[in-house]
């Protein structure tokens, strides 16, 4: 996540249940997904069903919340869900979509996903904008052009489109 700041991340953690430790799957079962708004700080809470486990997580803004408040947030909702596990949740920090950051033209480096700070500003997703970027990246090498101008040329539409949503998101 270079050159972005506390303000500028979000903070996630999940863990991946056994569907038999989990309380409920109902709703979980045939692909179904539950994501929970409201009761979590400027972030949300899910469950996403696997063929072998659930994933369950929480994450939010750090400069709404902090760690070990999304950490407390975590442990509530993982209650609701599952029967005690012992299992240990996974922490990340993730970009908020505040900040983007390519690369740089001096160094000829390209950033891409998260760690170019490429993300939805609702969800926290980043698997596409992982993958777009780093399409757009080795197109702009394959080019022959200026490899950062080209590479900034090609994912100015989806920097614009995160730029965008961010306020809406607030």
């Amino acid at each position: 996540l270079a050159g972005l700041t506390h303000s500028e991340l979000g903070f996630c953690m999940e863990v991946h249940l056994p569907w038999e430790t989990v309380k409920d799957t109902s709703r979980l079962q045939d692909g179904g997904i539950e994501i929970y708004y409201g009761k979590y700080d400027a972030g949300y809470a899910w469950a996403f069903p696997s063929p072998d486990s659930v994933t369950v997580g929480v994450g939010s803004l750090t400069n709404e919340i902090s760690e070990s408040n999304i950490l407390g947030f975590f442990h509530i909702f993982l209650n609701r869900i599952a029967i005690s596990t012992g299992l240990r949740p996974r922490g990340a920090y993730i970009p908020s979509g505040n900040g983007v950051a390519l690369g740089s033209p001096s160094h000829d480096l390209l950033l891409i996903g998260d760690a170019a700070g490429l993300i939805d500003p609702f969800t926290g997703e980043g698997i596409y904008y992982a993958l777009m970027s780093a399409e757009a990246a080795a197109g702009a090498v394959l080019s022959g052009r200026d490899v950062y101008g080209e590479y900034v040329r090609r994912m100015l539409p989806a920097v614009e489109s995160i730029r965008e949503a961010v306020p809406i998101r607030n």
